[in-house]
């Protein structure tokens, strides 16, 4: 996955890459479900313009909510994680983001 940040008041930009091993519960209600889970972001890369030696720590462990639909064969989800780990030691600066998915059962 990839997870990026500018910052509001400058052309600053961040693109992290991360392998994520997620671990959730699911409940089903016919077609609907609601996801609830952790998991953990692996960085593989890093890269950007901050102008900064410092890099981002390379582990983050994100909670997320979620809630999709599956109709037929297709299923649709989307979730959105909240990092607990700081990504520098100089600040509170954490990853959070919107995750969309669908995929296709045989």
């Amino acid at each position: 996955m990839q997870a990026g940040a500018k910052a509001s008041n400058t052309t600053t930009k961040l693109v992290l890459n991360y392998l994520n091993i997620p671990l959730f519960l699911k409940v089903k209600i016919g077609p609907v479900f609601g996801l609830v889970g952790s998991g953990v972001n692996f960085k593989l890369s890093e890269s950007g313009d901050a102008g900064s030696t410092e890099k981002a720590s390379g582990v983050d462990v994100p909670l997320f909510l979620g809630a999709g639909v599956k109709i037929f064969f297709l299923t649709i989800e989307a979730r959105y994680a909240w990092g607990l780990v700081n990504l520098y030691n100089s600040g509170g600066i954490k990853n959070q983001y919107l995750q969309v998915g669908a995929a296709v059962s045989f």
